[in-house]
């Protein structure tokens, strides 16, 4: 029943992966909360599956997936199966009717087992085996006869069908980019069989394996590549279809039945709606128009630290030399970032606060300009270069794109197999291309950050939509949503919501944090996760050195970070240059404070990164609760900045 309370309210919300904490507060006439009217915590089960570990520790450290992957992995299993089965039963039928093996009935399973077994003790009949390890690799012996010599058409046609049961690894430039194992151990282990096989005489891939003895080394379980198999089709049909009068209309025939490859299902209906221009798809990240676009937002965001903490933004001159810089090269450390800048060498870059060890640049023309060279690449026009991309995102065999950078572009050889082993970033953009290519235009040419280039561009991206009076399913809001711990808190938070506005009506405001680790993508709540893992590492050492040094065997946790920022600084005021030990640290009588750089008063920023030691007396009685360029002189703040650097 619903009981609707006319008095204003805020609702805050706290959005997990596994829990929704929420609380309603009662504001005065003035708009500023007044009291807690109800609040509660609604607990659910997250939307991924985490494994061994809770959900919390897998969405953090990036190896969350969806509940139903087991089911979708048993489903392509039941695929691949099926379609195996049907290969080896088409290619068994084209053998039959091109007279290379015995009529028969091949409808089930069970007829094509009791038909190869029968075929294969008519043929050891013929050439009774000498040994076991003969017996055993009959199939591969025919293989090898059939490479070098004519046989029998049956002979032919069992070697064949043993060929086509396994057909090798085939490498797919679109699957190979996508994929999250390293495959360079599988690599290694096709090129020694490639060249084992090579020196081997004849040089086909079932002769070698006749070679073998099983019992000493095993003639299974080995990685292979689809050209070994392909390769000695060749080579067997070559031998055999002069002695057996067969045309190369029925080679391609085989050929096709052994080594059709189904394409790579189109994914395209996958890609989210661009928000700017509607019914246009996300442009894919790996395109140059995006990788430009983001170059821009980067820099037209940045922000310069001066000496007294003091920021501003780049200058126009600043901004051009860095942006040609990462246009060019591609991705730049903070420290080439400054120096292509031309920024002095004291001062730093907003995004270092957060951590950022470099900038992105523009990784697409990057990677083309070291295998077209510099002086070809730079010169090419938009449309030539956009057409190399383009081949680069539409071929998907490598000997395909091989051949089409020696015949359209005139690569060498060398750089040919580069440009054939080249790919580009996987995923999309926030918008689609022409949104792109009009806010690149404006971020480039004015300046204009993301936000004042999209208002100018597209003002009706920033109007106010008609309010709801409940929250809609996610389906109707958001058809585009993949990710499923995303989709299963914003279910459960319509839930909340919903249950709040209609016991209290709407809320005047709404407040909403969101976990860290459920607004962030895959790989950076992997990077998250390292950091993390090393800074508990370092407190945990940090803690031992407590516990040697003072005999404090469980130091509080202020304890700890004051003697990480004391490790910080060298173990030097970096205000007054005093050098102070553990015990003037956190003894008895402690002389040194946290203090924080930019004041509490101020910032309200608590954080390690605002925190430094400081002498108690310089503290309480000269610094205060001032910034250290209200605090101090600029004589005075000279030499701090010296011991600064050299923490």
């Amino acid at each position: 029943m619903q009981n609707i309370s006319h008095e204003k309210y805020a609702l805050g919300l706290d959005i997990g992966v596994a829990s929704i904490g929420w609380a309603d507060l009662d504001l005065n006439n003035d708009g500023r909360p007044a009291s807690i009217r109800q609040s509660g915590v609604h607990l659910f089960d997250a939307g991924i599956d985490p494994g061994k570990s809770d959900a919390e520790t897998a969405l953090l450290q990036g190896r969350e997936k969806s509940k139903a992957t087991p089911r979708r992995d048993a489903r392509a299993m039941r695929r691949q199966t099926w379609r195996r089965a049907r290969r080896k039963q088409k290619v068994l039928r084209t053998l039959m009717t091109l007279g290379l093996l015995p009529e028969a009935p091949v409808r089930t399973p069970a007829q094509i087992d009791a038909y190869l077994k029968q075929l294969d003790r008519d043929l050891a009949a013929r050439q009774p085996a000498t040994s076991h390890v003969e017996a055993q690799t009959m199939p591969y012996r025919l293989r090898a006869s059939a490479a070098v010599r004519p046989v029998e058409r049956q002979e032919f046609g069992r070697a064949l069908y043993h060929l086509a049961q396994r057909r090798g690894f085939l490498s797919n430039r679109k699957s190979a980019a996508r994929a999250d194992e390293n495959q360079s151990e599988m690599q290694q282990s096709i090129g020694a069989l490639a060249q084992a096989v090579a020196a081997h005489t004849p040089p086909t891939l079932g002769a070698f394996l006749a070679s073998l003895d099983p019992d000493d080394d095993r003639i299974r379980a080995r990685w292979t590549a689809r050209s070994m198999y392909a390769e000695e089709f060749e080579r067997i049909w070559s031998v055999q279809a002069p002695a057996h009068e067969l045309t190369d209309l029925q080679r391609a025939r085989l050929f096709d039945t052994i080594f059709f490859q189904r394409p790579l299902k189109d994914q395209s209906h996958l890609i989210g709606r661009c928000s700017l221009i509607e019914g246009h798809k996300r442009c894919p990240i790996g395109e140059r128009v995006a990788q430009r676009f983001r170059v821009f937002q980067q820099v037209n965001h940045l922000r310069v630290v001066l000496d007294d903490l003091t920021e501003r933004p780049l200058t126009t001159q600043e901004r051009d030399a860095l942006a040609s810089k990462l246009l060019t090269e591609g991705d730049l450390t903070l420290h080439k970032a400054r120096k292509a800048a031309g920024l002095p060498a004291s001062s730093t870059l907003s995004i270092e606060r957060g951590g950022e060890k470099r900038l992105v640049g523009h990784r697409t023309d990057a990677k083309l300009r070291t295998i077209f060279g510099a002086d070809r690449w730079d010169p090419m026009s938009e449309a030539d270069k956009d057409a190399v991309v383009h081949a680069l995102r539409s071929f998907r065999d490598h000997d395909a794109l091989r051949r089409h950078g020696l015949r359209r572009w005139a690569l060498d050889r060398e750089a040919a197999d580069n440009f054939a082993e080249t790919t580009l970033e996987e995923g999309h953009s926030a918008h689609c291309r022409e949104a792109l290519e009009r806010l690149v235009v404006r971020m480039e040419r004015d300046g204009l950050s993301y936000s004042e280039a999209r208002k100018d561009e597209f003002p009706d991206s920033f109007a106010a939509s008609e309010p709801m009076d409940t929250l809609p399913p996610l389906g109707e809001w958001e058809k585009d949503l993949r990710n499923p711990s995303v989709a299963r808190a914003l279910t459960e938070l319509r839930k909340v919501v919903n249950a709040v506005v209609r016991r209290w009506g709407k809320p005047e405001r709404v407040h909403l944090e969101l976990a860290r680790d459920l607004k962030s993508g895959r790989g950076r709540r992997e990077q998250q996760s390292r950091r993390m893992r090393d800074r508990e590492r370092e407190r945990e050492q940090a803690a031992t050195a407590i516990a040697s040094n003072l005999g404090i065997q469980n130091p509080k946790r202020w304890m700890i970070e004051k003697w990480l920022l004391a490790e910080e600084c060298g173990w030097i005021c970096p205000y007054t240059g005093r050098h102070f030990g553990a015990r003037e640290l956190l003894g008895h009588d402690s002389q040194y404070d946290v203090e924080h750089i930019w004041p509490m008063s101020q910032s309200l920023d608590n954080s390690y990164m605002n925190k430094t030691i400081c002498y108690h007396e310089e503290n309480r009685n000269r610094k205060k609760g001032r910034s250290p360029a209200s605090a101090y002189s600029a004589d005075e703040l000279a030499p701090m900045l010296e011991r600064i650097r050299a923490f």
